[in-house]
């Protein structure tokens, strides 16, 4: 189902989610096998770039991961990634203003159509460089309209996915908002391996009592 911003839901399944489904899958599982070969951060931006294909309507978008108390870039697409690589968002303000569908909906996946007086509205505030910014990005000025959809695993949301049209107010219609969630339930998963991969890679190279590299961290430097 989806819910936009009136609050309707809808249930039914379409055509062009029939289609896209097995398209996000074979992609999904593509990125998978790359887990054990390639750093997690990697694979954000391919993640984001397929997003970007499947969804109607998309022209650009950007992933944001959360790290703590903050979501920052993943991967972006139509924009230039050095400019916002130092720009992170508080989280409870992302879910509660960004979002702005509660903490169920938020808990549940469900996908958010915001409109450019919304986007306007709501997003403003951000970190750059750990000061405060009151004012919405640059970049927030060309969007037209935008889908939101949380990535969770169990009921932790781990990124927020936002895909974007700089042309066309009502770019993203139900079967683009249902694509969107279908995308956002099989992107989960693979998240979450990805930040869990990350995690044991990164402890397989720690010593456990210093926090300093151990052998294993020494000797793969060597190599490369």
């Amino acid at each position: 189902f989806f819910q936009a911003e009136d609050g309707i839901r809808d249930t039914s399944v379409t055509g062009v989610q029939t289609c896209a489904l097995p398209i996000c899958l074979d992609t999904l599982l593509r990125l998978q096998r790359q887990l054990d070969s390639v750093p997690a951060e990697e694979l954000y931006q391919p993640l984001l770039d397929a997003a970007v294909q499947l969804v109607p309507g998309a022209q650009g978008g950007s992933l944001l991961v959360r790290g703590g108390d903050s979501f920052r870039f993943g991967a972006v697409v139509g924009y230039d990634f050095g400019p916002l690589r130092p720009v992170t968002f508080p989280w409870q303000e992302t879910r509660d203003i960004w979002y702005g569908l509660g903490d169920a909906a938020w808990r549940r996946g469900v996908p958010r159509v915001l409109s450019r007086s919304v986007v306007l509205q709501d997003g403003a505030g951000y970190h750059r460089d750990q000061q405060w910014v009151d004012s919405v990005l640059p970049e927030v000025q060309r969007l037209q309209c935008v889908v939101a959809v949380p990535v969770l695993f169990g009921d932790e949301v781990y990124a927020l996915i936002n895909l974007d049209s700089f042309t066309d107010p009502d770019a993203f219609d139900a079967d683009a908002v249902h694509v969107t969630q279908a995308f956002g339930s099989m992107a989960s998963l693979l998240i979450h391996e990805a930040q869990r991969h990350a995690q044991v890679q990164t402890a397989a190279r720690t010593d456990a009592l210093t926090g300093l590299a151990n052998r294993r961290a020494f000797n793969e430097c060597l190599e490369q």
